[in-house]
């Protein structure tokens, strides 16, 4: 962790900047790039810097990362993240002072760790500065398979010789188990008999079954050893700010629209406050059950400045001067807080945590009654208001009154948070916490509030927002909104490369109170890199943006008709497959009808004829036969087309068999119709005209 105090060097616009003097809120720093230039800054400036990632600490220790480190502890493989507590777990009493120099000696020997390898992990520390340092590699002994019998015979060792109040060693032990295996082999065949196991195996499988609390209470009495176990329950005097922070969460006692699903429910509020001065550091809230995401997002909140204020929030007052990593962080005993990600992020960060006991809410007072503060100054004369119990409700319409909405609601918790209870004057403590936190900087110079090497660092560490996602020419999408860097493209290409036509996804972490821009992991450099959203400039963000605002878009984006958009959609569909139908049923009538005619002009050309030009027409004995001129297809155009005429006499025809009385019969008949009469005449008028001007044939 970081501070702003004498001699810290940190990158600032491309120069190299040192602090050599503090005078209250005002720091002299100097140029090291241009002939120690000295230049004066406020510490606002500075932590504004920061929060832009405009402002980078330099490590006193240039040496390169192990890989291991580069990685998020909550995503490492338990046995690592389990392996790196106890590391921390024997450190830490020698980091804080409980153990001198003098002891340490003693202290490794009754831990039985080596003194080589507790200073190679104290190095680790110091150089890496949180938990991710002491992660082990992979190399070293591999695990063995286990003897299911060998396992029984070191839990009866350790039931009988550890939980008696005497010190056994593992030397001693390890004998022991031993002479066990050598006595069952005696009565075994030769291909039954046990192999003993190595030392180091042994202290892994006691490690796994002893019960530490037991072993305590045989040596120390109950007492110590259920105040190891649980911790102190006195209450514990704080000195400086953020040397104790409580954090709790509750139901709050007022309705508000939720943008997601645009009715009136009750959202969760989860708040931070120091134990030292009673300021309120940070809150978070959600309509969804609390987890631990919520709870890093308030903790991210508590850490960060707030400079936001004065642009976002102008009818604010004052300023919001707390930021920083606290010390101890106070939960209570409920599920949700006891999640080994919350512990991994805080182990991360440095940040011990304190869990209360079973319905001990006066051992975290401070938050109990700023909840209660809360509730009767503001949330219950709010509309849309629970109360506090059904009675004081009566027939009050909690939901039907409901009309709040998050950004109103986020602007007055600002109101109430800031220009309140950080301005109301505690007699307990004398004075207000505004004032308690400014007397605590200036009667302490030395006091400071750690902060990351980078914002960059504390959001990885704390920000709730996990997915898997490809990466498309888009970039990557969350929350229906692209996220796109050049860094990110350069990544799409090597994992194109990578994994040619396979499927691909990388992780992408983003900030819930926060979704200007997200983080995706590059396994190829090993660290995150940032992707800014695409959409900035077209939705006109410039302030951080909630999780729950994105959402509200998403709802108004909604058809606020679905049901009848569905079936509209139908009604289309039918009339369209309707019209499909009708012109595939006309499209097979007229095939139908032209194979049909085909089969007609067949039968025609079939049949013989004394008249020429007239298809299928026969003359019967007693008629005079006539002398017909050339075929009727050089005849003029105002001959009537037998093909295509649809007259009843042409039906006929085509309906005649083939037998020459028949044919004569139906012409017979047909000469009787009168369509049938006129073109006879017809015809035979062309003919003698062809007489008379001597056409013969």
């Amino acid at each position: 962790m970081f501070t702003f105090r004498v001699g810290i060097r940190f990158l600032m616009e491309d120069n190299e900047y040192q602090i050599r003097n503090i005078q209250g809120t005002n720091i002299e720093l100097e140029n090291l790039c241009y002939n120690k230039l000295i230049q004066m800054k406020t510490l606002d400036e500075l932590l504004e810097k920061w929060q832009k990632n405009e402002l980078i600490f330099k490590r006193n220790s240039e040496k390169k990362k192990n890989k291991n480190t580069l990685e998020e502890f909550s995503l490492l493989p338990e046995k690592k993240k389990e392996e790196a507590r106890r590391r921390y777990k024997i450190l830490k009493p020698v980091l804080d002072g409980e153990v001198f120099v003098s002891e340490i000696n003693e202290y490794l020997r009754r831990l039985e760790v080596g003194r080589t390898q507790f200073y190679v992990w104290k190095k680790k520390w110091e150089e890496i500065g949180d938990i991710r340092g002491l992660v082990s590699g992979d190399k070293g002994p591999k695990t063995g398979s286990r003897n299911k019998v060998v396992v029984k015979m070191i839990e009866d060792i350790v039931e009988e010789f550890c939980y008696s109040g005497e010190n056994h060693t593992d030397v001693s032990l390890h004998a022991e188990l031993a002479l066990r295996i050598k006595e069952t082999n005696e009565l075994r065949e030769k291909e039954d008999k046990i192999n003993n196991i190595s030392i180091s195996q042994f202290r892994r499988e006691k490690k796994k079954l002893i019960d530490q609390y037991r072993v305590d209470q045989a040596k120390l009495g109950s007492v110590e050893a259920k105040r190891r176990k649980v911790g102190t329950t006195k209450e514990v005097l704080t000195t400086r700010p953020l040397e104790r922070v409580e954090i709790d969460w509750t139901p709050a006692h007022m309705m508000l629209i939720n943008p997601a699903t645009g009715k009136a429910e009750r959202p969760t509020f989860i708040y931070g406050i120091d134990k030292y001065t009673g300021y309120p550091l940070g809150f978070y809230f959600t309509f969804d059950d609390v987890n631990t995401a919520a709870l890093k997002q308030c903790l991210l909140h508590i850490i960060m400045p707030k400079h936001y204020i004065k642009e976002l929030y102008p009818e604010v007052k004052n300023r919001w001067i707390t930021y920083g990593k606290p010390e101890v962080i106070v939960l209570d005993n409920a599920s949700v807080n006891e999640s080994l990600d919350f512990e991994d992020a805080c182990l991360q960060l440095g940040i011990e945590i304190q869990y209360t006991k079973v319905a001990s809410g006066n051992q975290k007072g401070t938050i109990e009654r700023g909840f209660r503060t809360l509730n009767d100054r503001y949330f219950h004369s709010m509309f849309g208001t629970t109360f506090s119990n059904p009675q004081e409700k009566g027939l009050y319409d909690s939901q039907g009154k409901a009309c709040i909405t998050i950004n109103t609601f986020i602007y007055m918790v600002h109101l109430m948070l800031v220009d309140d209870l950080a301005q109301s004057y505690s007699e307990k403590r004398k004075g207000t916490p505004a004032d308690l936190w400014a007397k605590a900087l200036e009667f302490n110079p030395h006091l400071s509030f750690p902060l990351t090497q980078t914002v960059d660092d504390l959001k990885l560490a704390l920000m709730s927002g996990l997915a898997t996602r490809k990466v498309q020419e888009s970039g990557v999408m969350i929350e229906k909104e692209y996220y796109n860097s050049s860094s990110l493209m350069e990544l799409r290409s090597k994992l194109k490369a990578k994994y040619s036509n396979k499927e691909y996804h990388v992780r992408v972490r983003y900030d819930l109170a926060d979704m200007r821009e997200v983080y995706v992991w590059d396994e190829f450099k090993g660290y995150y890199i940032k992707a800014i959203q695409t959409g900035i400039e077209r939705r006109g963000i410039t302030y951080p943006e909630h999780i729950l605002e994105r959402k509200l878009e998403k709802a108004e984006g909604k058809n606020p008709n679905p049901k009848e958009e569905i079936l509209n959609k139908a009604e289309v569909r039918r009339k369209i497959l309707n019209l499909q139908d009708a012109d595939a049923k006309a499209s097979k009538r007229r095939k139908a009808n032209k194979s049909e005619q085909v089969i007609v002009d067949q039968e025609i050309e079939s049949v013989d004829t004394d008249l020429a030009g007239i298809s299928g027409l026969d003359w019967s004995e007693s008629d005079q036969p006539i002398a017909l001129v050339a075929p009727l297809k050089v005849q003029t155009e105002n001959k009537p087309d037998l093909r295509n005429n649809r007259t009843s006499s042409s039906n006929k025809i085509k309906k005649r068999s083939s037998s020459s009385k028949d044919r004569v019969e139906n012409i017979q008949s047909d000469l009787n119709n009168e369509d049938t009469q006129q073109f006879i005449d017809f015809e035979i008028s062309l003919v003698s005209e062809g007489l008379k001007n001597g056409n013969r044939t």
